[in-house]
């Protein structure tokens, strides 16, 4: 802006006439230099990122270099002299900078301003991560390993975490229902820019126990600290259904006066309600029955209602036994069937 005036001074002295004299100027007053960007975008680590700072006054646009005077930028972005702050962030947080801006136009003096900036760094949402692997119904007692899929890479090192709960059917939890690894949770992580899942070892398998219910497995993850589990979590279900009787192994123990009929076995419905056993007699002997029925209710009502059996899910060592009249064992050999709620065991065989 420029403003022209016109100033006149006067002398008069005493006994002489009034002298005028006059004399123009010229001012010049230049504009304001002020930075006029309030604030800066945040952004997203992986994800191209532009900002144009911007100011008014000075000599106008055309004269403004700008120049990072303070604090430190997003890793990643780098602050050019036409004031654009770019690039790809490498690292979620937050960093805070300052700028000057200097206006330098022909004729005019320099002229600077200054403004402090805050600016925040996201993580972009997960890819997709599924466990794989597992049937939705579980045989029990066994191990089924599981996989890993990941939909996409990720800029950032993930970190995940598998954590398995259960839901017996009946009865108290099954502490046998856990990762092959022990316990009920396992990590592993996807390195940046890759879809490969390392676990610390070779994939965990799944131990389904010997108890009716249903297992969960449950996804979290999370990048530089940051919880990126998608809403709702991932989750893998499995269920261990009610079944008959198994029967792992069967064998008998001489005593005194006959043997004992030792069966070692589980029934996922914590409950059971016989035996049904079949006698094969030595050559040259005649049994006066070759069949008979133990009834088992009340034995495994108390033993799945025994705090002592928690343990061991459904899991039970059963001995049923058996007096020897004269002295020596009629039998060649028996075979063994146990029924519960679920139908009858496949027939285990024992030879004296």
């Amino acid at each position: 802006m420029l403003i022209v005036s016109q100033r006149q001074a006067t002398s008069a002295a005493a006994g002489l006439p009034s002298l005028p004299a006059t004399q123009s100027f010229t001012v010049t007053i230049y504009p304001s230099l002020a930075i006029t960007l309030a604030t800066a975008s945040s952004g997203t680590v992986g994800a191209a990122y532009s900002q144009t700072f911007t100011a008014t006054g000075g000599g106008g646009a055309s004269t403004y270099t700008w120049s990072l005077t303070g604090g430190t930028l997003p890793p990643g972005l780098t602050f050019s002299a036409a004031g654009v702050l770019s690039g790809t962030p490498t690292t979620a947080g937050t960093s805070n900078f300052t700028v000057q801006v200097a206006s330098a136009a022909t004729g005019l003096p320099s002229i600077t301003a200054t403004q402090s900036f805050t600016i925040a760094m996201g993580v972009p949402a997960a890819p997709a991560i599924t466990i794989t692997g597992l049937a939705a119904s579980a045989t029990p007692a066994t191990q089924p390993v599981l996989g890993v899929s990941i939909g996409g890479t990720y800029p950032l090192a993930i970190q995940a975490e598998i954590t398995l709960t259960f839901a017996p059917t009946s009865g108290p939890d099954d502490p046998n229902v856990q990762f092959t690894t022990g316990g009920r949770t396992v990590t592993f992580q996807v390195p940046a820019g890759t879809t490969r899942a390392q676990f610390a070892g070779n994939a965990p398998g799944v131990q389904t126990g010997t108890v009716a219910g249903t297992i969960t497995l449950t996804l979290t993850l999370t990048a530089a600290g940051i919880n990126v589990t998608p809403t709702p979590a991932f989750t893998d279900v499995l269920t261990v259904t009610a079944s008959p009787p198994t029967i792992t192994s069967a064998t008998y123990a001489p005593t005194s006066g006959g043997f004992n009929l030792l069966i070692v076995g589980f029934s996922t419905p914590r409950d059971m309600a016989s035996a049904a056993i079949a006698f094969t007699p030595a050559a040259g002997v005649t049994l006066a029955s070759n069949n008979t029925t133990v009834s088992l209710s009340q034995v495994f009502t108390t033993w799945y209602g025994n705090s002592a059996s928690a343990e061991y899910g459904s899991i039970f060592l059963l001995s049923i036994p058996f007096t020897v009249e004269n002295g020596a064992n009629p039998l060649a050999s028996l075979s063994v069937v146990l029924a519960n709620s679920q139908g009858n065991s496949a027939a285990a065989a024992v030879t004296f």
